[in-house]
């Protein structure tokens, strides 16, 4: 019953001023619980609802930091696996370069030998025809021996040639799988820092949520008790 009610039942039932008084106390004793009642209602739920907000927020800021681990961790990963494709793609040229120098020193072997057996044919064959290795036979012999050597000396350079690629490519991809390995953990570094960047501020705003003054009552709820 608000204050009005109370003095037109007053007035209405013409009581005196001691019941008067005894009647706004027990009115206001009631006024007075409720107020309080209430009072501690909103604190409940402003404390539980920033609870469920600090909870929410940590809950995120453990995702944040998972998600920056995840990143990081698959970029690393990615940059193991360039640098040992790349390693790998090296090892493979470099072992072609020194196959094919071996191939190119055996066939030069080989080549000498068989040069050797053709100019001892042309020789045999200039003395079974009575001709002397002399004068213009030995320039023969001599040209043909000059010939079949440049063309030995020309396989090795060619050789060599194609060895020094191979070298080349060998380190040029050393060097690609090193700058895109560069590139992954720079990624992975990126992603660990968002994610604790993210959490911290996922923390923040719990912090924040725990002592936000929506928790406390205000000054005005408690006032109007005893009016």
């Amino acid at each position: 019953m608000s204050i009005y009610e109370q003095e037109e039942y007053c007035q209405r039932h013409k009581l005196p001023l001691k019941e008067r008084l005894e009647m706004r106390a027990h009115f206001g004793g009631i006024s007075a619980l409720v107020g309080v009642v209430a009072a501690g209602a909103t604190i409940t739920a402003s404390v539980a609802g920033a609870a469920a907000l600090s909870a929410v927020a940590y809950a995120g800021a453990g995702m944040a930091i998972a998600g920056g681990l995840a990143g990081k961790g698959a970029n690393d990963n990615a940059a193991a696996v360039a640098q040992a494709t790349a390693q790998y793609n090296a090892n493979v040229d470099v072992s072609q370069a020194k196959q094919k120098d071996l191939n190119t020193l055996q066939q030069i072997d080989n080549e000498r030998s068989q040069n050797k057996t053709y100019m001892s044919q042309i020789e045999t064959s200039y003395t079974g025809a009575g001709v002397l290795n002399t004068g213009s036979a030995l320039d023969v012999e001599a040209t043909a021996a000059g010939r079949l050597e440049q063309n030995i000396q020309q396989e090795y350079v060619t050789s060599l040639s194609e060895q020094e690629l191979l070298y080349a490519s060998a380190d040029i991809g050393i060097a690609e799988g090193q700058a895109q390995a560069d590139y992954y953990k720079e990624m992975g570094d990126m992603a660990l820092f968002n994610g604790i960047s993210n959490a911290l501020g996922f923390i923040g705003k719990g912090i924040a949520g725990m002592g936000s003054p929506s928790t406390a009552p205000a000054a005005s709820q408690f006032g109007q008790v005893g009016d």
